[in-house]
Formats: C-alpha cells, structure tokens, sequence
C-alpha cells in the first residue's frame, strides 16, 4: 500500500465505500453487522488491488478520510457562516470531497454528520 495515495487512489476508495452502505449508513438495516462489514471490506480492498493492502488498513483509511472530511466540512460551514462573499468562501481542494458528501447525501455517516448539516455546493 502506497504511504501516501494519489487523488485518483482516493476517489477510487471512497466510491468502493460508496457501495457498500453497511459501513456508513446507520439507517441501513444492514449497518453494524459484522460479517457484512466484513465482506464489505474484503471486496474493497480485493477491488482496490493493492498489495499488502489488508482490511485493516482499510478501515484505518476510512476513518483518517471520515475525520479529513468532518475537518473540512467544519472549516466550510464556519467559512459560509462568516458572512464571506460566494467567492472567498472556502472550498476543500480534495477531489474526494464531493463525493463524501454524496455519501452524506445518501444516509448518515458514521461520524454522525446528517446530510442536511453538509454544504453540497462544490
């Protein structure tokens, strides 16, 4: 597994993610079932293709991007609430960003950020 992954990597990873319901949405009556967070996981990482990537590590990865994503989305929100013209509000420069919030879109994250509390406007 690279130390460090590309945009294109990244992308690649949260559209697996995407797929896979059982790991983000707690509305999903699929959600905290253990042997489907696990298959889910294992067909990640299979998908991805990257050698020595295990599924622990692709939880890690998953929660390192859940945390980058709740930084920024925090970041953004302040950044609308500040009263700044649409110009100078702050934008996530991550290509994955969008589609974390079409994640958000869908359900409910994990890290407990309702679709409705997220800007969609990237």
């Amino acid at each position: 597994m690279p130390a460090r992954w590309n945009d294109e990597l990244t992308c690649k990873y949260v559209e697996l993610y995407k797929e896979h319901e059982c790991l983000w949405n707690m509305n999903s009556t699929l959600y905290r079932r253990n042997m489907q967070d696990k298959n889910a996981l294992e067909e990640i990482v299979r998908k991805m293709g990257l050698e020595n990537f295990t599924t622990e590590q692709a939880k890690q990865k998953i929660k390192s991007l859940r945390a980058t994503y709740q930084q920024e989305s925090h970041i953004t929100d302040k950044s609308l609430r500040s009263g700044a013209g649409l110009e100078d509000v702050y934008k996530p420069s991550m290509k994955w960003f969008t589609l974390m919030t079409e994640v958000t879109k869908s359900g409910v994250l994990k890290t407990g950020i309702v679709s409705s509390e997220v800007s969609t406007s990237f």
